[in-house]
């Protein structure tokens, strides 16, 4: 008996399966990648002064004046 030309249910459900393994993994890869970019950015104080200069000025002029009161009292 010949074999038949028409693929076994089973061979044809596991290439759909491991290609959309395939196409998740790669996705999944990407986010990561992505995600870790924003993180890495979102870490630098640069970024924070950049995206909130009046913020970061206010910050410093509290850092500031707490300072000097800590200094001022010894």
């Amino acid at each position: 008996m010949s074999k038949s030309l028409i693929p076994h249910p089973v061979e044809t459900e596991l290439d759909r399966l491991e290609g959309e393994i395939a196409l998740r993994r790669e996705s999944l890869i990407e986010s990561l990648t992505e995600l870790r970019d924003e993180v890495a950015e979102l870490a630098q104080w640069q970024t924070w002064v950049r995206r909130r200069p009046l913020t970061a000025v206010g910050l410093g002029l509290l850092a500031g004046w707490t300072l000097g009161k800590l200094l001022r009292l010894r």
